[in-house]
Parts: C-alpha cells; sequence; structure tokens
C-alpha cells in the first residue's frame, strides 16, 4: 500500500550564485531539483507534477481564478494505522451467529384442539 504526499512547487527561482547557475530557467530547475531532492531524502519517490485550478476570493464579492503546480510524491506504508476503539465500542458484546436459544413455548394438547395455549385454571 502506498502513502502520498502533495506539495507546492516553489514559485520563486532559488537564488544560487554558481557560475553555472545564472539563468532564469536554470534557477528555477534548480529550486524544484532541491525540493525533489529533500523529499528523496525523506524517503519519498517522485511521481508527478500536476498543475490544478484554484478559485479564490478578491475583495468582497470577486473571485479570481489561478492554477498551482503541485508536486505529489509517494511512498511504500510501513504500517497501517489502527484507530483507537471507543470504550463503548470495546464493552459492547460480541455478535455471533448463533441461533438464538431460547425455548419454544409448550403447547397444552386441552381445549379446541387448534394449537391456542389457554391457562390451566381457566374454565369455559
Amino acid at each position: 500500500m502506498w502513502e502520498y504526499k502533495v506539495v507546492a512547487a516553489p514559485k520563486q527561482p532559488a537564488r544560487r550564485r554558481d557560475a553555472g547557475v545564472k539563468d532564469l530557467a536554470d534557477r528555477f530547475a534548480f529550486g524544484i531539483e532541491t525540493e525533489i531532492n529533500e523529499m528523496a531524502a525523506q524517503g519519498w519517490e517522485y511521481q508527478r507534477s500536476d498543475v490544478l485550478p484554484c478559485e479564490e476570493r478578491t475583495g468582497l464579492t470577486g473571485r479570481n481564478q489561478s492554477f498551482q503546480t503541485l508536486l505529489i510524491f509517494r511512498r511504500v506504508r510501513v504500517e497501517t494505522e489502527v484507530l483507537p476503539q471507543s470504550p463503548a465500542v470495546a464493552a459492547a458484546p460480541a455478535i455471533t451467529a448463533e441461533p438464538d436459544e431460547t425455548p419454544e413455548p409448550e403447547t397444552s394438547d386441552k381445549g379446541d384442539g387448534e394449537g391456542v395455549d389457554a391457562p390451566d385454571d381457566v374454565r369455559p
């Protein structure tokens, strides 16, 4: 089973003053590379990036749609989380599939013979 993590991609190019990273595109790529490497050091495997629409409020009544770039990572889930049971659930009796063992009512052979039980002390 996998667990996933989604992080926002860097919006600003990284500031690096090395001789090989002067161009805007190279600085931006370096920022993405740094983020991916940091996540990989924590055990996350890079999967893909997605651009999704995001509607945000502008002022009191206005709305503006922007797009967010997200980086998606995954890793193997080591342990499955077991949620603790509430005390009411833990104290509840277990339900079994056995039939109910209540005794069947006895029918008397006295009376009109239609199988209706009548008390013994009542006379017609």
